[in-house]
């Protein structure tokens, strides 16, 4: 069942004035977030993705330069580097975090909402994917490059095919929304928040989400789209919300990229 608690009377506003930390809602968890931990969580992922990019580059390529940077841009690299690094972010956020904290994923912040709550988030999520495509392509066209999906050749590297639909939506639209929520949202906003009020807070937390995206057109998109995710955990104080936008958004914008290749 949702806790409809108020604010005021919720355990984690309660911990959170206890603990004289600076000005927080009281809605999102109010575990002290330490800054090693956001930090261990994120390069041990961001570590183990290249490691995976590099094993699995061998493994399919042997040692011949040629024939690895042909199979760098294959689907099966693709969705294994994806789905392995995915997975990853989960592994290292439950060692480093749940296990080593012995608390719940609950506790972290994946509360319990409400039906409507969740609709709602879906239809922001909708909503976000014009606003990506407008703000990625006003960049592309001040930047004077042609206007297409910049994470085209990552994602569908071989065209269109069902295998790379279905695992796409699969790892890029479910999974990966989910592990960068645990990651951007759970650890990196939750501490900012220690310290800063909500603007900078979200403002910062924003732009490393954008900037791990690495292509200029998508940081700028997801910096915006970041944005909104931080107001939405503030705003419900659970991670599920913001979870849905991000899956809903992800999910949309495949669907429609791979239309375009069939």
């Amino acid at each position: 069942m949702p806790d409809d608690r108020p604010v005021e009377n919720h355990p984690a506003a309660v911990s959170s004035s206890m603990a004289g930390l600076p000005p927080n809602s009281g809605r999102i968890p109010g575990f002290d977030i330490r800054f090693w931990e956001v930090l261990a969580v994120l390069g041990a992922s961001i570590g183990f993705a290249i490691l995976v990019a590099m094993v699995t580059g061998v493994v399919m390529g042997g040692f011949d330069p040629d024939r690895a940077k042909t199979l760098a841009t294959s689907e099966t690299f693709a969705l294994t580097v994806l789905g392995l690094s995915t997975l990853g972010m989960f592994v290292w956020a439950h060692i480093i975090i749940i296990m080593r904290r012995r608390m719940s994923w609950r506790d972290f912040g994946f509360r319990p909402i409400r039906v409507r709550t969740g609709f709602a988030a879906a239809v922001l999520g909708l909503l976000a994917v014009p606003v990506m495509a407008l703000t990625g392509s006003a960049v592309q066209r001040i930047l004077g490059r042609p206007l297409e999906s910049p994470q085209l050749q990552f994602l569908a590297p071989d065209g269109f095919s069902w295998t790379i639909v279905v695992g796409m939506v699969l790892i890029g639209g479910l999974m990966a929304p989910l592990a960068e929520e645990i990651l951007f949202r759970g650890l990196l906003y939750g501490w900012l928040r220690r310290f800063w009020r909500i603007l900078p807070a979200t403002m910062l937390s924003a732009a490393i989400f954008g900037l791990i995206h690495g292509i200029v057109p998508v940081i700028a998109a997801a910096f915006v789209v970041g944005l909104a995710l931080a107001y939405v955990y503030e705003r419900t104080g659970s991670l599920w919300t913001p979870t849905i936008v991000h899956a809903t958004q992800n999910c949309v914008a495949m669907a429609i990229m791979f239309a375009s290749l069939k």
